[in-house]
């Protein structure tokens, strides 16, 4: 905002606001590292670093808002000082119209009363006077009449004016300055007067006006903290990004990998009842569970972020009935980073090693990506696999997919089946050798089941309808997405 960034400046925030708004955007590519990534044990404190970074930046936002404030609180007192001081100086100069034409009956002094010794006449005129001298007065906010024979006013008067006229403007009570303590004079035949009353009210309105009541010192040290605060705690989320990337291995023979992903141990993730989705789960069950000598079968499970693609393939993984039809079960997290090295490494780690083997083959500290596709070789012999390969977006060279699954494909004889979710349909076409199962929106009658189940804790959920008619408005404008369901039901 303009006016905002304006005022800030001329506050003398400048400095520290900037420093404020880069420390931000530092947060803010922190963040954008954090999305997509998997932090397995690390998890628990890069949440409770983002919980942390989360209320500093309401701080942010707080404190722009009080600026805010402050900036039209002075903008108020400013306009309120300016018209105050519009209204004096006009009535002043009708005043001195009067004494000039002679009509001045009731002002505070002419030339038959003569000079007003005492600054307290301003705020009073004259309503009765005796031999050229004041003898009754009136206040010139109130109304209020006073008594008083001489020109120097009445202790009464002054006290009037400074604690108990209500209708008097802010700095009413404050008399003109003057180096002898005397009335401003107006006279009609001097327009340097005028010059003079009115500078010194504008001077007076000018310093005023700054008197906003906010602690200029305590709110720079308080930004400057919060800003501090943001440094610190956006440099730990980025330890935690860099302890997330120490556990993947590395080969120098093989293309080096641009980010480094830890293992996500997804396939334990099982949700107790599937919503919408047993005529899919029936179709791939049949197609990897039916043994054919024809090669490998690899189905891709084809949807966008959200879907229930992750999901499904879990409860596949999962089902007792799968389970029984193969000998190992592997599950590998694939997602941006294709790292031939760490899949055939994870792939060994979940088949155990035959004790009867000599030698035995261990791959622990092997860094040839031949040498481990060869112990995955020798373990996977005569075994029947189910290989999941979860969130994949590598489709630019297929020859890389081909040498990776090269050690599970030499055993095509055996049934082994490769699961493969993924966002792009390039992936599927690339390396799927069935029609991908294509994932829509869930039907409207499934995914009110599955946003009451979040939303009220229970499916079938009969309680306030009221709640239901908002929940029913809610669950339209989620497009059939359990994700969108499940996170937008809890919260």
């Amino acid at each position: 905002m303009g006016k905002l960034d304006s005022w800030i400046r001329h506050a003398g925030f400048g400095d520290d606001i900037e420093r404020l708004k880069s420390e931000v955007r530092r947060v803010g590519m922190v963040v954008c590292a954090v999305k997509g990534r998997a932090v397995g044990s690390n998890q628990p404190l890069l949440a409770q670093s983002l919980s942390i970074l989360r209320e500093l930046l309401y701080d942010a936002d707080d404190v722009v808002d009080q600026l805010d404030y402050y900036r039209l609180q002075q903008q108020v007192v400013q306009t309120h000082r300016v018209a105050t001081t519009a209204a004096a100086t006009t009535t002043a100069m009708h005043r001195a119209d009067e004494i000039s034409s002679g009509n001045a009956a009731d002002t505070p002094m002419n030339s038959s009363v003569g000079k007003l010794r005492s600054a307290v006449w301003e705020h009073f005129r004259i309503t009765e006077k005796d031999h050229g001298k004041p003898v009754k007065s009136a206040c010139t906010y109130c109304g209020k009449e006073f008594t008083c024979k001489t020109r120097n006013g009445t202790s009464s008067m002054s006290k009037h004016v400074k604690m108990i006229c209500t209708n008097r403007p802010p700095g009413a009570h404050q008399p003109n300055p003057s180096s002898t303590g005397d009335a401003t004079q107006i006279t009609s035949d001097s327009s340097s007067g005028k010059s003079r009353k009115t500078h010194q009210e504008s001077t007076q309105t000018a310093t005023n006006s700054t008197h906003i009541h906010w602690d200029k010192v305590e709110l720079s040290n308080s930004i400057q903290k919060l800003t501090s605060q943001l440094h610190n705690i956006q440099g730990e989320v980025s330890e935690v990004l860099k302890l997330c990337g120490s556990g993947s291995a590395s080969s120098s023979n093989h293309q080096p990998s641009i980010t480094s992903d830890q293992h996500l141990p997804s396939s334990s993730l099982v949700l107790k009842k599937l919503y919408g989705r047993a005529a899919e789960m029936d179709t791939i069950k049949r197609l990897i569970t039916v043994k054919k000598s024809n090669g490998v079968i690899v189905l891709p499970i084809v949807g966008i972020g959200g879907v229930g693609k992750t999901t499904l393939a879990q409860l596949v993984y999962n089902d007792p009935g799968v389970k029984s039809k193969f000998d190992h079960r592997i599950w590998i997290w694939v997602s941006r980073n294709f790292d031939e090295m760490r899949f055939t490494r994870e792939m060994l780690d979940f088949v155990p090693q035959e004790t009867h083997e000599v030698p035995q083959e261990r791959h622990e500290g092997i860094s040839s990506f031949a040498k481990l596709q060869e112990i995955l070789a020798s373990r996977t012999n005569s075994k029947r696999l189910l290989l999941v390969l979860d969130d994949v977006w590598y489709d630019t060279d297929d020859r890389r997919w081909i040498q990776l699954l090269a050690p599970i494909k030499s055993n095509a004889a055996n049934g082994n089946a490769i699961l493969v979710t993924t966002r792009k349909l390039s992936v599927a076409e690339m390396i799927g050798t069935t029609e991908p199962i294509k994932l829509g929106a869930l039907e409207t009658d499934y995914f009110w089941l599955l946003f009451k189940l979040h939303a009220f804790g229970d499916e079938n959920y009969k309680g306030d309808q009221t709640l239901s008619d908002i929940g029913q408005e809610i669950a339209e404008k989620l497009k059939g997405n359990p994700l969108a369901a499940e996170s937008t039901g809890k919260l």
